[in-house]
């Protein structure tokens, strides 16, 4: 029979899963198997930084199979999906960020623009697998600890997300996880998010100036993000559609279906 003739490919169709006799169990493990090897072929929007640092991260997500898009990123390291944005931190890297406050405005941007905002501390492999012994954990929060900023880090933004990862390979394993089932990125996209501080800062105005023009567009943003059919998944797409909200009161509803989709459409436009 055919189980006598080897395992079944990955690539199997459902009438080829019928003809080997599978129970329900054995065809959600082939499912699970098939999602994980579509992830593993999936694509990782890339810092062009990551490539100059230590980290053999890129290198590694390129070796598992990967398609690595290496382009310059305002917001996070890695692009997994539309929804999660990584920033990743070498644990050296992680005491100087906190100790600049470095990290505390890269957590701010991430959890503003993304939905799934995700702080990645990547470990040495030849080194121990912790920041600090549990002899040195304080009874109760101290600001100067390592792992009290953590858990402020947190409490200050909750939606922000903390992975561990012993070394990049541990790392990639965890990528391809969180790719599971999950849509695409595109590098346009992920290259445009936070472009518009960046461009109040380049525009020759003042500190004090280019801080109002951003918080402008915060505010335009919010009250974007509480009309009907907007969610955070296509907001940014709607935003480079639309620059203000008077270019998107004269969008026509087959103009908007092309960029958030047909029903979210419908919901915008009626309400508009």
């Amino acid at each position: 029979g055919p189980r006598a003739e080897g395992a079944l490919p990955l690539g199997a169709r459902d009438s080829d899963i019928a003809a080997w006799g599978l129970g329900p169990k054995d065809t959600r493990s082939l499912k699970r198997l098939r999602e994980v090897e579509d992830a593993r072929r999936g694509r990782v929007i890339v810092d062009m930084r990551e490539f100059n640092q230590a980290s053999r991260l890129p290198l590694m997500l390129h070796v598992s199979g990967l398609d690595v898009q290496p382009v310059t990123l305002i917001v996070g390291d890695y692009v997994l999906t539309p929804d999660v944005c990584i920033e990743r931190k070498s644990v050296p890297d992680l005491f100087g960020s906190f100790q600049s406050g470095r990290l505390f405005t890269q957590a701010e941007a991430m959890t503003r623009l993304y939905a799934r905002p995700i702080l990645l501390i990547e470990f040495d492999g030849s080194k121990s697998f912790w920041l600090q012994s549990p002899s040195e954990l304080p009874d109760e929060i101290t600001p100067g600890n390592i792992t009290s900023k953590l858990v402020l880090l947190t409490l200050h933004f909750p939606s922000l997300r903390i992975l561990w990862a012993k070394d990049a390979h541990a790392a990639v394993e965890l990528f391809v996880s969180l790719k599971l089932r999950a849509e695409e990125p595109d590098a346009a996209v992920a290259a445009a998010v936070g472009a518009e501080a960046e461009g109040a800062v380049g525009t020759g105005l003042g500190v004090h100036d280019a801080e109002a023009l951003q918080q402008t567009r915060l505010t335009a943003r919010d009250f974007m993000q509480k009309l009907p059919g907007v969610t955070v998944a296509n907001i940014r797409k709607l935003e480079l559609a639309c620059p203000t909200l008077g270019h998107l009161a004269l969008m026509s509803e087959d103009a908007l279906a092309k960029v958030i989709g047909g029903a979210n459409a419908a919901l915008l436009y009626k309400f508009v």
